[in-house]
């Protein structure tokens, strides 16, 4: 009898890299000889009970472990706090050269910054995505590091309900996979991060409730991305009108123009009310 064998991630692929408590999850590199991967392909985080599990959203590799972390990576029990960082920093002129270079390199001002409520956290020396929900609760953040450390590190209160913004009112949606790609696809439509390629069972709840045409936008340069991507279009496409966008580009790359251009190609029509 043949028995299906699972791409397992090896302990030190994600282990060393877990966050601090339960609640976090850390965004890294995974890059071998089988996953190109990139910065923020391998999510790594603590279960309530101090199990830690990790998944690559590239290659689909897994991988869990009953023990914290190892000696030399030390565990602390802390309560995690979900608000933005009290000293977050709005002005350019405080945040770090790098993270004004980031957002320049996409086409992002500093007024884009100031709309969005991203920031600058000076004890964390991170740059922070603040992410709402339909509600306008605010569930958490995302937080990119530029130097030392973790490159992302994600705290959210729900199961990834990521929005950046007060929703436009529409019947359509763009789905993608970061926050930076999300605040520019709602310069056309609301948009919706999955941090990520797969998508749950909750984060279909939240989108056939309020949607029913779905754009699902994500990197489309990988084998194992676009097999999600149509797992995701199988699933969304028993609610309304799923699409999968066929682009050498993210959105963060496109401007607006772009993106209604790209959508249109589509050949639906979306009725928006601004």
């Amino acid at each position: 009898m043949n028995h299906r064998v699972t791409n397992r991630l090896k302990y030190n692929e994600f282990v060393p890299h877990a966050p601090d408590a339960p609640g976090l999850t850390a965004r890294i590199n995974h890059s071998t000889s089988s996953c190109k991967g990139n910065s923020r392909s391998l999510a790594v985080w603590m279960n309530n009970d101090g199990t830690l599990g990790a998944k690559c959203h590239r290659c689909g590799a897994t991988g869990f472990s009953k023990g914290h972390k190892p000696s030399g990576f030390k565990t602390k029990s802390k309560k995690v706090n979900y608000e933005v960082p009290s000293d977050i920093e709005y002005d350019w002129a405080k945040w770090c050269v790098k993270s004004i270079a980031y957002m320049t390199k996409f086409g992002f001002t500093q007024e884009d910054t100031l709309l969005y409520g991203i920031g600058w956290s000076p004890e964390m020396n991170r740059l922070i995505f603040p992410a709402t929900n339909l509600g306008m609760q605010a569930p958490g953040w995302q937080a990119k590091s530029f130097g030392i450390g973790t490159r992302y590190i994600t705290s959210t209160r729900f199961p990834k309900f990521m929005y950046t913004h007060i929703p436009i009112q529409s019947s359509a949606v763009i789905i993608v996979e970061d926050l930076l790609s999300a605040i520019r696809a709602h310069k056309v439509l609301s948009s919706f991060a999955v941090l990520g390629t797969g998508i749950s069972d909750q984060m279909i709840t939240e989108l056939r409730s309020n949607y029913s045409v779905f754009y699902i936008w994500l990197d489309n340069d990988n084998p194992t991305v676009r097999a999600q991507q149509l797992k995701m279009q199988n699933k969304l496409a028993l609610f309304g009108k799923a699409h999968i966008i066929k682009s050498d580009k993210e959105p963060k790359e496109c401007t607006p123009t772009e993106i209604r251009s790209i959508l249109d190609a589509t050949n639906c029509v979306v009725n928006t009310t601004f």
